[in-house]
């Protein structure tokens, strides 16, 4: 077995969520960095051209500037390995090279642990084969490279990957076949024939077990729906192995299994690995086992995260080795500060006991404002409860994803054949409720549009919740903890800045770094964007940047960078409004007015608006003060606002309503109230 890495050493992980660990997980960042990790450590030991790695990150065209955002990628990269990156992720042209000697990829750790096992099986040692592939199976810790998006990593190495993994599945059945494991085997076998249709050396192995285990017609009759299945979709019959253990089954002539020698094969590598703690995944894998694991493998320290997991439940034997069906976690995302409160209230609501209301499941809503951190906040909460979920985590966004097809992917990552999916959403949410209903899954909705949007997909069972971040307060769900995120204050900016760039270069430049958050507002998603054109501009000073955000009739085109845009964002938002929230919005961009008052609004609109408002509190642009009930928003909201009016019909008429100039000569100084 290969050594394990020194005290403190790195540990790379790639057979789930790309991770890296140095005593602890380190952060890798966002979508584009986890993807360019995942390149580098596939590749390890082969310099990785500029140009391939290009054609890793996007998928289409190109943007212009792909070659320097491949250096910032990496740079950023380089400072998360810490203060030997920029010896270990090397330069070497025409591109990158992370070589791994010294250190432990799991993915070779399973391939060495996979090869022992085949060596003590071809002794006769079955134990010792058992207990080296459960380990190297164990490694497995969710859907492989998920927390990524490359179509030509999924071409050129998921196939082959994903083919050892099944076949490591397969060579340890044959070992429990041969200890005479018979009443744990068959039951696995069931779920991995029923995930895996077409491979008919499981469906051998099944019809083995089930023989053996005295029950010949459920044999044959995996032999009959597998030859009517292959006909029908393939027009092939079973292989001539299949055939010949149905005519051994119909005959009674199977061989027995031979027995199992007392003594175990000693291999010349390092002893049986020990049972550690569960593994810190974003998901506690249910679909892998639980046997021994390789004790190299890092766990999180005391202390490490802000909000301690919960204790983990009984672990469940499942269907070895099988891709964790309900393994749907959502990526994590870098720069997540001042949101502890939020977490602890969110872990503290889902441990609360549920006898009073067994027949439906808790739910949290987070709710805010375009780019203050709801998906983030979703993603650092699913780390955090993953162990209260022993059958998993189910995760969709339904900015991008129908109702009906959610919830297809739900059924399926819950063992449901496709074949068996009912047509409609309705149909289908009912079947959903269905299967989770004695199951403990973690449902992670992003992007929710409204309270009917969730209904369909929140499960019925008490012992599974759901989490979810909309746009709007989703006040009419029941059970349901609403979490407004708020925007950070200046400490949270500047601590977010520090994570982002360094403290070293905050420190040196203190006084526009709060600047830079005041400017931001303490807008998460703003600040990210500064943060993002300052790393790659080492020699920008943080003060150049503040100076440009200064003036606000141009602070919406700064704040943008690569697929960063706050202002579509908020144009995004804006579109989810109703009609009267919509006119209103556009109403507010006439008004300099820091503060609103309902007699104000009222004369803006030529009428009532409590409709238009309740929905802008609603949709968070608009906050009310407690003591004047005034109405108040921020200066990145106001300046959209202002440009959505400044196209509008609307402009000539509700300046003179309010007796003050058009908002287009006052733009100097937006409020920031």
């Amino acid at each position: 077995m290969p050594q394990s890495a020194p005290e403190g050493g790195l540990q790379f992980r790639v057979l789930g969520p790309i991770e890296l660990w140095n005593s602890r997980r380190v952060d890798l960042g966002g979508l584009k960095q986890r993807t360019l990790m995942a390149a580098l450590l596939l590749g390890a030991g082969h310099v990785q051209s500029v140009d391939r790695l290009i054609e890793t990150l996007w998928d289409g065209p190109p943007p212009a500037s792909a070659p320097n955002l491949v250096r910032f990628y990496v740079h950023q990269l380089r400072k998360r390995l810490g203060p030997e990156g920029a010896a270990l992720l090397r330069t070497a042209p025409p591109g990158y090279l992370l070589p791994t000697e010294g250190h432990q990829l799991d993915l070779l750790l399973f391939e060495q642990l996979a090869a022992e096992a085949r060596q003590a099986a071809a002794q006769g040692d079955h134990r010792l084969a058992v207990s080296r592939f459960r380990a190297g199976l164990a490694l497995w810790r969710g859907q492989l490279l998920s927390g990524t998006e490359s179509a030509l990593l999924e071409r050129l190495y998921a196939p082959r990957i994903e083919e050892s993994r099944l076949t490591a599945v397969e060579d340890l059945v044959d070992s429990e076949l041969a200890m005479g494991d018979l009443a744990g085997v068959v039951g696995e076998l069931s779920t991995l024939v029923a995930h895996h249709p077409f491979r008919e050396r499981m469906h051998h192995q099944l019809m083995l077990a089930l023989y053996r285990s005295g029950r010949r017609v459920e044999a044959l009759e995996v032999f009959r729906r597998l030859r009517e299945q292959l006909a029908e979709e393939m027009g092939i019959d079973p292989g001539p192995n299949l055939r010949q253990l149905m005519q051994e089954i119909l005959t009674d002539q199977v061989p027995t299994a031979p027995p199992v020698p007392a003594a175990t094969v000693t291999l010349t590598s390092a002893p049986a690995p020990a049972e550690p703690p569960a593994p810190a995944g974003p998901v506690a894998d249910p679909g892998l086992p639980r046997g021994p694991q390789p004790e190299s493998l890092p766990q999180p320290a005391a202390g490490d995260d802000a909000v301690p997991p919960p204790e983990p439940p009984t672990p469940v034997r499942s269907p070895f080795g099988a891709a964790a069906p309900a393994m749907r976690a959502p990526a994590a995302i870098a720069s997540l500060v001042g949101r502890d409160r939020e977490r602890r209230l969110i872990t503290d609501w889902f441990r609360l006991p549920r006898e009073a209301n067994p027949s439906s499941s808790p739910v949290a809503v987070i709710s805010g404002l375009p780019g203050v951190g709801k998906s983030a906040l979703l993603a650092a909460c699913a780390q955090d409860l993953h162990h209260l979920y022993p059958d998993g985590q189910l995760y969709a966004d339904l900015a991008e994803t129908p109702i009906a097809d959610a919830l297809a992917d739900f059924l399926v990552a819950l063992g449901v054949s496709r074949r068996e999916l009912p047509r409609g959403a309705s149909q289908r949410a009912g079947f959903f409720r269905g299967v989770t209903h004695d199951r403990r899954v973690l449902v992670l909705l992003d992007n929710v549009p409204s309270e009917q949007q969730a209904r369909p997909l929140l499960p019925a069972s008490p012992g599974s919740a759901v989490l979810l971040t909309a746009a709007q307060r989703l006040a009419a769900l029941e059970n349901a903890l609403p979490v407004s995120l708020e925007v950070l204050d200046p400490a949270g900016g500047v601590a977010m800045l520090e994570q982002l760039l360094g403290a070293e270069r905050v420190a040196q430049e203190r006084r526009a770094a709060l600047e830079i958050v005041q400017f931001c507002e303490g807008l998460p998603l703003a600040i990210r964007i500064v943060a993002a054109r300052l790393a790659l501009r080492p020699d920008l000073l943080l003060a150049q940047l503040a100076h440009r955000l200064r003036d606000p009739g141009r602070r919406l085109d700064e704040l943008r960078f690569g697929d960063l845009d706050l202002r579509a964002r908020l144009r995004h938002g804006y579109q989810g409004l109703e009609r009267p929230a919509q006119h209103l919005f556009r109403l507010l961009g006439s008004t300099t007015h820091a503060e609103l008052t309902l007699d104000r609004l009222t004369r803006l609109v030529g009428g009532d608006p409590t409709t238009g408002t309740d929905a802008l509190v609603r949709a968070h642009y608009l906050t009310v003060g407690n003591r004047d009930g005034a109405y108040r928003r921020l200066g990145l909201v106001d300046s959209f606002a202002a440009e959505l009016y400044g196209g509008d019909r609307l402009r000539r008429l509700a300046p003179r309503a309010l007796g003050e100039r058009p908002r287009a000569q006052t733009l100097a100084r937006p409020a920031t109230g």
